[in-house]
């Protein structure tokens, strides 16, 4: 598969403001995609002003993955 540059750099972008606001699960992401050559199509050609965009529902999703993960844990405690 090929991956122009401006793609690169737009991805590269989306993992920087990702690591700025403490999103981890991109980075890990972006790494295995890169190790096994595959991309999640629509993912990766997005326009620079929708890469902070983007980044806040990531934020917004690990957050709400948390709050689960939080209420999970106080119910297996609660037994």
């Amino acid at each position: 598969m090929h991956v122009s540059t401006g793609e690169l750099k737009n991805l590269s972008i989306l993992v920087i403001d990702a690591k700025a606001n403490d999103i981890g699960v991109v980075p890990a992401l972006v790494k295995k995609m890169l190790e096994r050559n595959t991309f999640l199509f629509g993912t990766v050609d997005v326009a620079e002003s929708f890469v902070t965009e983007t980044v806040k529902q990531l934020q917004q999703l690990e957050k709400a993955y948390i709050q689960v993960a939080y209420e999970k844990y106080i119910t297996i405690l609660n037994l």
